[in-house]
């Protein structure tokens, strides 16, 4: 169910992401703006608008959500004060493109990646440069640090995969084997890392030992992400489908392919676990986006228009989808939820005809 429609960028929207708490949305533009819209049961209202200084190409929110991360197509991270829209740190280290980036789990630091082939990391209080890893040739799409924030871990279109010291940004080695790697992520207890570029690759954090290069698709893949279990990886691919893989006992040689979602008819963009781990969310350029369960029946289609990226919020019953007209729509999943909801903003109770043609019987008291 379409929950609310937030509208206010005048050009497309390229970064989306919930707050930890789940009350508050951030929307990066193409028109320079990153709003945020308070979308907790009083609707959409719309919290902050900051300016940007250029087209916004990523957003994150810290740990305790008090402070939010932007970049921007020239190369400007700003850290901003969620609450009031004060910039705290405003940074001008990159010469290109920021693609991507995250807080530390103890949101005392702050990395970016951009296509002039570096990763900064940045001290969140006092704005400045902690360290830069300049071991790559060719844009840096992907930053992420692992779960307990020692490492710290970077993907470019040169191929490397590397791993740094989360602290100091010293090598701790190279990923080989990757064409070009787009994004980077770790499984949710560290000890794996997986780089999506022509294929996916998987190694082991540790000894970093290549584990698998997962193929399947008949295009190449585009997206990928763990579960929160850790024990699934879901992949999408130009090709319009996703498959899950379970990856328990991928350190044994054992890698299998236990789910085939196939119903986008158009390349896949974005593949998204719920936080509860029982349903995949994807994106694709069929303009639209879809809700799946494990066993890959589509429970939900959502039209939207060039859909690129999506987010679960942090309970899993809401679902924001940006479309290219600059909108972005928020989709409550769970039915409880929405009967609640629902319950709010009618002004009298169902009549029995009307409890029995919307609501399941058990729910209308025998009427």
């Amino acid at each position: 169910e379409e929950l609310l429609v937030v509208a206010g960028h005048t050009g497309g929207v390229g970064s989306v992401s919930f707050d930890p708490t789940g009350r508050l949305l951030a929307t990066g533009g193409g028109d320079g703006l990153t709003r945020i819209w308070d979308v907790g049961p009083a609707g959409s209202y719309e919290a902050l608008t900051v300016a940007t200084d250029g087209p916004a190409t990523f957003s994150a929110w810290s740990p305790d959500r008090a402070l939010l991360a932007t970049g921007t197509d020239d190369g400007d991270v700003v850290i901003w004060d969620a609450v009031t829209g004060q910039r705290l740190v405003v940074t001008s280290g990159h010469a290109d493109r920021v693609a991507g980036g995250g807080f530390s789990p103890d949101g005392a630091l702050l990395a970016t990646a951009s296509e002039d082939q570096t990763v900064r990391v940045w001290s969140v209080t006092s704005g400045d440069e902690v360290f830069a890893v300049t071991g790559h040739v060719d844009g840096v799409w992907s930053a992420e640090f692992s779960p307990d924030g020692t490492i710290l871990a970077s993907a470019g279109l040169d191929g490397l995969v590397g791993l740094w010291d989360g602290s100091n940004g010293r090598e701790i080695g190279t990923l080989p084997g990757v064409p070009a790697a787009f994004s980077v992520t770790f499984s949710p207890d560290g000890s794996l890392v997986a780089a999506v570029g022509l294929g996916i690759h998987v190694w082991d954090v540790e000894t970093r030992s290549r584990l698998a290069e997962i193929e399947g698709h008949t295009g190449a893949i585009l997206a990928a992400g763990f579960s929160p279990d850790g024990r699934l990886l879901a992949t999408g691919a130009a090709d319009g489908s996703a498959k899950l893989w379970d990856v328990s006992g991928i350190r044994r040689g054992e890698l299998r392919e236990v789910g085939s979602l196939e119903s986008h008819s158009a390349a896949l963009l974005a593949v998204a676990f719920s936080p509860d781990g029982t349903r995949i969310a994807t994106a694709a350029l069929d303009n639209s986006a879809k809700v799946w369960d494990l066993e890959g029946t589509v429970q939900l289609t959502l039209p939207v228009r060039a859909p690129g990226v999506l987010a679960f919020d942090p309970t899993g019953t809401r679902l924001a989808v940006p479309s290219a007209d600059g909108s972005v729509r928020v989709y409550l999943l769970n039915v409880e939820e929405l009967l609640d909801l629902a319950r709010t903003r009618v002004s009298r109770t169902f009549t029995a005809a009307e409890c029995l043609h919307y609501l399941a019987e058990d729910r209308c008291g025998g009427s």
